[in-house]
């Protein structure tokens, strides 16, 4: 199992456990310091903090002097009157469990104060009230919003005070609920809190972890460790419908971040939950569009690029899987879908969005009418039909508008979108106005359209600084390091950048800033890719785990530096390797349909052989 280990700044660094119902998020020095820490289910919240005692010393920051995690335990090292004390939790199916081991034969008084706070993500304050209630050793709690149960151990004491307090994590006030205080003699404790009470286990989680974890191996332990991180943060983020898009706070189903990370499922041989994500946005398809994001009884559909990820995600499971039935079950939706975009296209083939509200991924500016990695989607998008119409006859009533929009549009991006006095393309253009603003955005457009691109224009230090790529050029008026679209660092922004480096055969460069990200999986989360950065301060702005940041990576290794590529309706595998000075030799394991291929790819050689057997 992969670990991280932290003996400094335990005060900055925060981590969670997760599974796909509930998740715990805390700093590594016990401290549940905002209104995001505590323990979670799904979009509610049910505790906002606990604390334990041993004998009349409090298990806090003060005496905290390590920090342990392997994505499925979190463990706290404190000592209490000489005594090694372990403070420990995991997060089996609905449940947390929380434990306290003393490195000492002599019975300790081992107190529990629970702070209970059940309320949606979206509340702060609220007068919601609870009932306490004790039974065969198990406390239940109870209000308009669920219920929590909480095993305790024989012979556990449960003092009922019934308090109801408030308090301001990083300013913010916040109500909960104290039902007592639960007291034990002994030198170990443990404590089981969920909202049911199923037996479970953690060893099932590690079993996944360690399976996943057996799909790369290399010789260079940087590589290794970042693929296989980047893949436990993909399945820490799984939920029972999709993905956290990042926790603590992006608990929609957001479709754009949700469609951009099907390529690195695929690559990991994920393909149910691939087609999941799939199944839930074609459910949710209304005239020809995807929502943007689902969230309880919300869906919204403002967006843009999830409309046309749905055509080119649908043909990418299709290509790995084989599942042509799939493709046929969701012909009318993709005709809808392939009609709506087309009816949004101008004289010259651009799709016409952010018209009323903002589509594209940045999201807090109006990037109207044509974005550059729009019009380089909707070109791959309109490939793949042509695709379809030619092996699957699907939509061949449209083939003539299809070519007509698709020869507009390759003709024009190059010749607007790219202006001769300029070393770097135009981020968008509007009525003839070319917004030449330093974007990233060109860096994912070229994962779809190949154009020239002057690389290093985004390796110079007004792009690229010490913790990643900036989203606007810091010698630009609008900069602000603090700013989200404007000036952030952004780890997604990076691995597009890693990507561009291999795709440009800058493989030394490509691996050099591998190691800068593998840098930022311990950066302010313990295991976990962050989302975004104040660009001049380096302070974590966005959130701690981020679901786009890590499938990102996982593509940049499989797709850019290994050079893999799959064809499904051949169950054919190629591979053309860039691999790093550094890194002389890989092990992936890719599935295709039923089947599972090794691939030994080394500097001299490559070979490909198909298993017998599931991997």
């Amino acid at each position: 199992m992969l670990k991280y280990f932290i003996s400094e700044n335990l005060n900055s660094k925060q981590y969670f456990l997760a599974n796909k119902d509930c998740f715990f998020h805390r700093y590594c020095d016990t401290g549940f310091k905002t209104k995001w820490t505590g323990f979670w289910n799904g979009y509610k919240k049910m505790i906002e903090f606990f604390a334990f005692k041993v004998n009349d010393v409090w298990l806090s920051e003060w005496n905290c002097e390590g920090f342990e995690h392997d994505y499925v335990r979190a463990s706290h090292i404190h000592w209490v009157d000489n005594t090694r004390v372990l403070q420990q939790c995991f997060i089996p199916k609905e449940s947390c469990y929380l434990e306290i081991t003393l490195d000492s034969e002599k019975e300790c008084e081992i107190e529990l104060m629970l702070a209970i706070n059940m309320r949606f993500r979206e509340e702060n304050l609220h007068n919601r009230k609870y009932d306490v209630s004790l039974r065969n050793n198990i406390l239940q709690i109870k209000s308009e919003l669920g219920k929590l149960f909480i095993k305790l151990p024989e012979k556990s004491i449960f003092e009922k005070r019934l308090e109801y307090r408030t308090h301001e994590p990083s300013g913010e006030k916040q109500c909960y609920f104290v039902p007592g205080i639960i007291k034990y003699f002994g030198n170990s404790f443990s404590v089981k809190i969920g909202s049911v009470l199923k037996e479970t286990c953690e060893r099932s989680k590690k079993e996944i972890l360690e399976k996943k974890y057996r799909l790369i191996e290399s010789d260079n332990e940087l590589l290794e460790n970042l693929y296989r991180s980047a893949i436990a943060n993909i399945e820490l983020l799984k939920t029972k419908r999709g993905f956290y898009a990042g926790l603590p706070w992006f608990l929609e189903l957001w479709a754009r971040d949700m469609l951009l990370s099907v390529d690195a499922l695929l690559y990991l041989g994920d393909f149910e939950k691939a087609k999941e994500i799939l199944e839930l946005f074609f459910m949710y398809e209304n005239n020809g569009k995807i929502p943007n994001y689902i969230y309880r009884e919300n869906i919204m559909y403002n967006s843009v690029d999830a409309s046309i990820l749905m055509l080119i995600q649908t043909a990418n499971y299709v290509n790995f899987s084989k599942d042509f039935e799939f493709l046929k079950k969701h012909e009318s939706e993709l005709r809808r879908i392939l009609t709506q975009l087309i009816s949004r296209t101008n004289e010259n083939g651009f799709i016409i969005h952010d018209v009323k509200e903002s589509e594209t991924r940045m999201d807090t500016l109006r990037r109207d009418l044509h974005a550059i990695e729009i019009q380089a989607m909707f070109i791959k998008a309109l490939e793949i039909v042509e695709r379809f119409q030619k092996y699957y006859m699907l939509f061949t009533e449209l083939q003539e508008n299809v070519q007509e929009v698709k020869q507009k549009l390759q003709k024009n991006f190059l010749k607007k979108f790219f202006p001769e006095e300029n070393s770097w393309p135009a981020d968008r253009i509007k009525d003839g106005y070319v917004d030449l603003s330093k974007r990233p955005n060109a860096l994912l457009a070229r994962l779809y359209v190949e154009f020239p691109l002057n690389i290093k224009e985004y390796e110079k230090d007004d792009m690229l600084c010490d913790i990643g790529v900036r989203t606007l050029s810091s010698s630009d008026e609008k900069f602000s390091g603090m700013n989200y679209h404007n000036g952030q660092a952004w780890s997604l922004c990076t691995a597009w950048l890693i990507c561009n480096e291999f795709i440009l055969g800058r493989t030394n460069k490509g691996f050099e800033l591998m190691k800068l990200y593998w840098k930022l999986f311990n950066k302010d989360t313990a295991g976990f890719i962050p989302e975004c950065w104040n660009s001049e301060t380096y302070e974590l702005k966005g959130c701690g785990a981020q679901l786009w940041g890590a499938s990102f990576i996982i593509r940049a290794i499989d797709e850019y530096m290994l050079g893999i590529t799959v064809n499904g309706r051949e169950e054919r595998l190629s591979v053309n390797p860039k691999l790093p000075d550094e890194v002389n030799y890989v092990k992936r394991f890719i599935r295709i349909a039923d089947w599972w291929f090794e691939l030994l790819i080394s500097k001299n050689n490559t070979s490909i052989r198909k298993l017998n057997r599931v991997f």
